[in-house]
């Protein structure tokens, strides 16, 4: 702000979201696989909104934030919505529950130790069957997935 960083050093900014009056709104990560929201406020300062783990994606106006969550420990996206009252909704999900059960491993590849996620289903014992294998390569820092 500026010419002075109001982020921590170990924070990066990965996209600025909305800016609602003197408070902008904006998406961070760590070295964590995570991107979380924040918002920074002239005179107040920064805050984090989102504290669950996942990838998260919002929007800011008028006092109002939408927050849109993906994590492995859901299916789909959760959508919130917090209101300049400090009150919050979730708004209901009409999508329909996955037919197969994952269980999502976090692991780094490899002699470079990418950072990657095994889906297996919930029944796979390891050392069973083997089963087919479908490959989703990153491709790249603009082919980030979010909501």
């Amino acid at each position: 702000m500026d010419g002075e960083p109001v982020t921590p050093g170990d924070l990066q900014v990965r996209e600025i979201l909305d800016v609602d009056g003197d408070i902008v709104l904006f998406a961070a990560s760590t070295d964590q696989p995570e991107r979380h929201l924040w918002t920074y406020a002239t005179g107040g300062g920064l805050d984090r909104v989102t504290t669950e783990p996942g990838v998260h994606a919002g929007h800011r106006a008028g006092g109002t934030t939408i927050i849109c969550r993906q994590a492995l420990d859901q299916p789909g996206t959760t959508v919130m919505v917090r209101y300049a009252s400090s009150s919050a909704c979730r708004i209901a999900s009409t999508a329909q529950a996955p037919r197969l059960d994952l269980r999502a491993e976090l692991l780094r590849a490899g002699e470079r130790q990418i950072r990657s996620a095994l889906f297996l289903p919930s029944w796979h014992k390891p050392g069973a069957a083997p089963l087919p294998v479908l490959v989703d390569s990153y491709g790249g820092a603009a082919a980030r997935c979010y909501p």
